[in-house]
């Protein structure tokens, strides 16, 4: 397995409020490997009601490297008959006592955590997905089909990790806004769209790695995209380009991304963008 990340700011944005990160763990013959991105919202109103990006930028990265540590933990700390449980177990709950215990300690408003987070983990020969949040989620399998799922919310209003700390602002939004999911499944040039919308918030999905190829996880940002006359390129054609990994070692993620840009000269994005993949 391999994984890798990468991240950038948007050219409407004078801040970057993506974030991206990957690790691969070894132990013995055992391994884990996980990608996660974490995109901020720009909109959120911190620090005494003044609009502040650099905030949720921070949010965000904490947030990440938190969820680092306690993967890395579990894997070092537990052996392979329960690191799978205890996964479960993490990825059910994902909030984290030691960043709620930051913000009580030093007085900070939780909206510094209004971000979304997609992570994948794979552990053994299971693939876990936990969404928070909306963005764009691909899985290769190993016939070469291509699943791609739309995340969106209601009004535009996704769910963000500060929730889970929050349980007044958790039961607000809950009534008024639902995941919706559309899968796009690409098979040579045949595509076939279907549509779902979540009764719950909380969605692991799960894959067994003898069926997949590869994992992507995007941000919202790589909706944006535009050429130079300003027009719209469809997502699905993006994340298309971007999975097709011509080269499976290293800094794949990066590599790919090279060869999208030569090919892609004049496409900006507008948003920031971050993404994060594992071969497997």
């Amino acid at each position: 397995m391999n994984s890798d990340s990468y991240f950038c700011i948007g050219s409407s944005h004078k801040y970057c409020e993506d974030y991206a990160i990957h690790g691969d763990l070894s132990d013995n013959d055992k391994t884990l490997s996980y990608a996660l991105i974490s995109d901020g919202c720009s909109s959120s109103l911190v620090s005494k009601g003044i609009r502040n990006p650099i905030n949720v930028d921070i949010g965000n990265r904490l947030i990440a490297l938190e969820i680092k540590n306690e993967i890395s933990s579990i894997f070092k700390n537990f052996n392979d008959d329960v690191r799978e449980k205890w996964i479960n177990i993490f990825l059910q709950n994902l909030n984290n006592t030691n960043l709620y215990e930051v913000l009580l300690k030093n007085k900070i408003d939780d909206q510094i955590f209004d971000c979304t987070v997609l992570l994948s983990i794979v552990l053994g020969d299971k693939i876990y997905i936990r969404i928070l949040g909306d963005g764009v989620i691909a899985v290769k399998n190993k016939s070469g089909i291509l699943d791609i799922l739309n995340l969106e919310y209601d009004n535009n209003a996704p769910m963000y990790y500060s929730y889970l700390m929050n349980k007044v602002r958790l039961d607000k939004f809950e009534e008024v806004s639902k995941l919706k999911i559309t899968r796009t499944s690409i098979s040579d040039s045949i595509e076939l769209k279907e549509e779902y919308e979540c009764k719950t918030n909380d969605i692991i999905i799960k894959y067994n790695t003898d069926e997949i190829s590869s994992i992507s996880l995007f941000s919202d940002g790589v909706k944006t995209f535009r050429d130079k006359e300003g027009k719209e390129i469809n997502y699905i054609e993006i994340v298309k380009q971007l999975t097709d990994f011509k080269n499976k070692n290293g800094e794949f993620v990066k590599k790919q991304l090279n060869i999208f840009n030569r090919n892609n000269k004049e496409l900006l994005h507008s948003d920031d963008f971050s993404f994060s993949a594992i071969i497997i």
